[in-house]
C-alpha cells in the first residue's frame, strides 16, 4: 500500500488497476471496457441514433413537402375549366383600373411592385364616398357570379344525374 502512496498522479492515471483519472477511478473488472469508453459508446451511439432520427424527419419532412406538391398538381389538373371565376373585391376592381392608368401614364417601365404600392397607396387615400363606386361595381360582379354559379350547379348536377 505504502508503494502506491508514492507513485505520482500522473504515473497513477497511466499504470494498471485503482489508477485515477479525471477524478474517476479505474478498476480492472476483466470486463476489458472502461468507463470512457463505454461513456464514448454511450454518446457515439445515442449521437448516432439522435443523427439517423434527425435525418428521418427531415426525410419524412421532404417527402411530406413534395406529396403537397403532387396533391396540388392533381387539383390543378382536375379543376373544372368551365367553373366561374370568383368575384373581384372594391379594392381589386380599383387596382386593375389603377394599375392600367398608372402603365399608361409611366409608360409601363415600372415594376410590378412598384406599380401595386403605387395603387395601395391611392386606395387608401380616397375617402369613403369615392370608394363606394368601387363597392357598387363589386356588388353587380357578385350578384353576377352568384347567378353563374347557379347555372354551373344546375349543370353539373344535369351531368350527374345522366
Amino acid at each position: 500500500m505504502m508503494e502506491n502512496d508514492n507513485i505520482s498522479s500522473s504515473a497513477q492515471s497511466t499504470y494498471g488497476p485503482g489508477s485515477v483519472q479525471d477524478g474517476v477511478e479505474r478498476r480492472d473488472d476483466g470486463g476489458g471496457s472502461s468507463p470512457n469508453l463505454e461513456h464514448w459508446m454511450k454518446r457515439h451511439i445515442t449521437n448516432n441514433i439522435l443523427g439517423e432520427a434527425e435525418r428521418d424527419l427531415k426525410d419524412a419532412l421532404e417527402h411530406q413537402k413534395q406529396r403537397r406538391a403532387l396533391k396540388k398538381r392533381m387539383r390543378m389538373m382536375e379543376k373544372d375549366l368551365n367553373r366561374p371565376k370568383k368575384s373581384l373585391s372594391a379594392y381589386n376592381i380599383f387596382v386593375q383600373e389603377a394599375v392600367r392608368k398608372i402603365k399608361d401614364k409611366e409608360g409601363g417601365s415600372e415594376t410590378h411592385r412598384v406599380l401595386f404600392a403605387q395603387a395601395g397607396a391611392e386606395w387608401n387615400g380616397l375617402e369613403d364616398s369615392e370608394k363606394q363606386e368601387y363597392y357598387e361595381k363589386a356588388a353587380e360582379q357578385r350578384l353576377k357570379h352568384n347567378e353563374e354559379m347557379k347555372a354551373y350547379e344546375a349543370r353539373l348536377d344535369a351531368e350527374y344525374k345522366k
